[in-house]
C-alpha cells in the first residue's frame, strides 16, 4: 500500500537546471547532501496561515509552496493571495493548473479576501512558474536532489484503514 499519493514540485524558471528531470540512482550515491535542511531557518517559509473558516486547505498549501519557491529564488518572501485562488480555481482538482492560467499568484495585500466571484485581473501576479512535476513512488533518497532547491507539497492518502486509529 502506498500512502503518499503524490508529491508536487512547482518549479520556477531555471530553479532545477542543475538537477534535471531524470533521477540517476548511481549519481545519487556519489552526491553529498547536508544531514539537515530546514527551510524555515532560511526565511523562505511563511508563518502559519490562519485558515479561519476556509475549507480550501489545498489552495492555502499550493499558494504557500509557490511563495516559498519564489523566496528561494529571489530571497524575498511575500505572502500570496489564497483568496484569489479560492475565487478563481474552484473547478480545478489541482489548483496549480488554474494558478498557471491566472499567470501566477498575487500579493495577499492586493487580493486579501474572497469576493465570491473570480476577478482574475484585480491584481498583478508576483510569482509565476513554468513547470509542474508530479513524483509518484519516490523514496526519501530519490527526493534529496530536489529538496536542496525547493519545497514540496506532499499528499498522503489517509483514507486507509491504518489511519483510522492514528
Amino acid at each position: 500500500m502506498q500512502l503518499v499519493k503524490f508529491i508536487i514540485a512547482c518549479l520556477l524558471s531555471d530553479l532545477f537546471t542543475s538537477v534535471g528531470a531524470v533521477i540517476d540512482r548511481e549519481n545519487l550515491a556519489t552526491q553529498e547532501f547536508p544531514l539537515s535542511l530546514d527551510w524555515r531557518s532560511k526565511g523562505v517559509i511563511a508563518p502559519i496561515y490562519d485558515q479561519g473558516t476556509s475549507p480550501d486547505v489545498v489552495a492555502i498549501v499550493m499558494v504557500e509552496t509557490i511563495e516559498s519557491l519564489h523566496a528561494i529564488k529571489t530571497g524575498n518572501l511575500i505572502r500570496g493571495s489564497v483568496a484569489r485562488v479560492i475565487d478563481c480555481c474552484q473547478q480545478y482538482t489541482i489548483d496549480y493548473e488554474c494558478i498557471a492560467r491566472l499567470g501566477g499568484i498575487c500579493r495577499d495585500s492586493d487580493y486579501p479576501t474572497t469576493r465570491g466571484t473570480c476577478e482574475p485581473n484585480a491584481c498583478t501576479p508576483f510569482a509565476t512558474f513554468d513547470k509542474l512535476v508530479v513524483f509518484r513512488g519516490l523514496d526519501d533518497e530519490q527526493l534529496l536532489p530536489f529538496i536542496q532547491n525547493a519545497t514540496l507539497l506532499v499528499s498522503i492518502d489517509a483514507t486507509s484503514f491504518n489511519f483510522l486509529e492514528y
